[in-house]
């Protein structure tokens, strides 16, 4: 999964006083780790403009010249493409870590706008070229960054293309998951999760109703659950449990016969 997607491993808190633990953290030099995540070992070798965004400001728009690369610090943003006829895709949901803006092509891929307030580093395109031609750490920083974007694009395809509105859900629930025993935020809004999934907020909202009512997960608020057993949600997205119908659902709580 990727470092910076919020579909893979990284999760951002931004409420209280563990979000200013964190967003200092990430303010200090990059420390000497194993295998720093892509981000870290660009900002150890390109020097960058540190700046922190307020929510709903675009950060890129799709198809316009591009010179910089932006990592995120700290915060989400969305990143999507707008069709003919206006509707929106989430591609992607870039969260700390995160690389937007690689790649050869001059211009922007995707239009990015933050989710929450941000703070990112802007690092010119030119000298991660430069520096990656002579560095070998620069190198493989961006082979991964743009291999874990790949990764997540090929994933995302894979739950469009294959996977029911209840399994692509659960997909997506099992990618914010990092620690089981705490309560996961949702940083983004429905209508961002229906973009995403290629669904509709109805449809996102039914389902969510439809996991806490059968104790797939614990919807603590509209932006905080807990998942009791992620495996029965991971059984889910392979189809190892049957769905069934709203009613079959209700019947099987009333009576308690639900099992995973």
């Amino acid at each position: 999964m990727s470092h910076g997607d919020l579909n893979g491993h990284s999760r951002l808190e931004d409420r209280g006083a563990k979000t200013n633990d964190r967003v200092a953290a990430t303010n200090r030099e990059p420390s000497d780790v194993e295998d720093p995540a892509p981000l870290d070992s660009l900002r150890r070798h390109v020097p960058g403009v540190v700046r922190r965004i307020a929510a709903g400001q675009h950060l890129a728009i799709e198809g316009e010249a591009s010179g910089q690369v932006i990592g995120v610090i700290a915060g989400v943003v969305r990143c999507f493409r707008l069709t003919a006829d206006g509707r929106r895709h989430i591609s992607r949901f870039a969260g700390r870590g995160a690389l937007i803006g690689l790649g050869l092509l001059g211009v922007q891929r995707y239009s990015a706008e933050t989710i929450n307030d941000v703070q990112v580093v802007y690092l010119r395109a030119e000298t991660i070229e430069v520096e990656s031609q002579a560095n070998a750490t620069v190198r493989n920083a961006v082979m991964r960054a743009l291999t874990d974007e790949l990764n997540e694009g090929a994933r995302s395809q894979t739950r469009l293309g294959c996977l029911n509105a209840e399994q692509r859900l659960a997909d997506f629930l099992l990618g914010l998951i990092v620690d089981d025993a705490e309560p996961t935020p949702i940083e983004m809004s429905r209508a961002d999760i229906a973009d995403h999934l290629g669904l509709t907020i109805e449809t996102v909202s039914r389902v969510f109703s439809k996991f806490a009512k059968l104790g797939l997960i614990d919807l603590i608020n509209p932006h905080r659950f807990r998942a009791p057993n992620p495996t029965r949600l991971r059984r889910l997205v392979e189809g190892r449990i049957a769905t069934s119908t709203p009613a079959q659902d209700a019947s099987a709580v009333e009576n308690g016969t639900i099992s995973f």
